[in-house]
């Protein structure tokens, strides 16, 4: 079988703790994530009081990463990858 031509990386504001029990309560397994990313790895902007998830932490190509949220504030920094 052909391996997936995508990586998968959890990268939420929440607290790692809070995130980590959620995750693995879901079934988000080691298999199917790469990595997790929390508010620690996140900028926060202190005029608006919101957390930014700034993709270039991933180290990869940006024109070939996507950030998934429900909050159009966290790809504030990278606006052409958040849906």
């Amino acid at each position: 079988m052909a391996k997936a031509g995508f990586e998968v990386v959890i990268f939420t504001c929440s607290k790692k703790a809070y995130a980590d029990r959620t995750l693995d309560q879901l079934g988000c397994k080691a298999k199917s994530i790469s990595r997790r990313l929390y508010r620690e790895n996140c900028d926060y902007k202190a005029s608006d009081n919101i957390y930014l998830k700034d993709l270039r932490i991933l180290n990869g190509t940006l024109s070939k990463t996507i950030l998934v949220d429900n909050n159009t504030h966290s790809f504030e920094l990278q606006p052409e990858n958040g849906f």
